[in-house]
């Protein structure tokens, strides 16, 4: 167990000769980040949590993964609303179920939901995705309001996602 500033990071289990492993990081500031990549002005807080088992090779078990509060904090862009992101990943035999939501108050919601046959992240399989939402194009002013500009709108995207990783195909719409 790490006390890293405000979070902490737990870790139990064994690795070898087959996986029983458990972590978790709880509230965990954001801005550690720029210890790593000065460039990121990142804030919020991380927490995540990890439950593998199995051989090595062709782990099973489960990733959680909320990022809150999340935003820029340097420039035109720390005018905009905190981001919450929300990460769920289900890793079993035959492939991955994933759940992937970022949502920006009710300004924005996007989602990514579905299926990647194959064994994470060693031979990743084919796309069976969903992905939609809605973004208030007004989010973007604070970016734009400095160069005489502004938007307003709302932009919707509908589309399923197949093929591989290093291919993907898209099928849908972005209004």
């Amino acid at each position: 167990r790490l006390g890293l500033r405000k979070g902490t990071l737990d870790l139990a289990g064994r690795l070898m000769p087959r996986l029983d492993f458990n972590a978790t990081l709880a509230g965990l500031p954001l801005d550690l980040v720029q210890l790593a990549a000065p460039d990121l002005p990142l804030t919020g807080t991380l927490a995540a949590q990890i439950r593998l088992t199995g051989a090595l090779d062709t782990p099973t078990g489960s990733l959680r993964v909320q990022a809150t509060e999340l935003r820029l904090n340097e420039g035109a862009a720390r005018s905009l609303p905190a981001t919450q992101i929300q990460i769920s990943a289900d890793l079993g035999e035959r492939g991955t179920a994933l759940d992937a939501r970022l949502t920006t108050g009710k300004r924005a919601s996007l989602q990514v939901r579905g299926r990647i046959d194959g064994r994470l992240p060693f031979a990743p399989g084919a796309l069976a995705l969903r992905a939609d939402g809605q973004v208030d194009l007004g989010l973007l002013d604070p970016l734009l309001t400095s160069g005489g500009r502004q938007i307003s709108g709302r932009a919707v995207l509908d589309t399923r996602i197949a093929g591989t990783l290093a291919a993907p195909r898209l099928n849908g719409t972005l209004q």
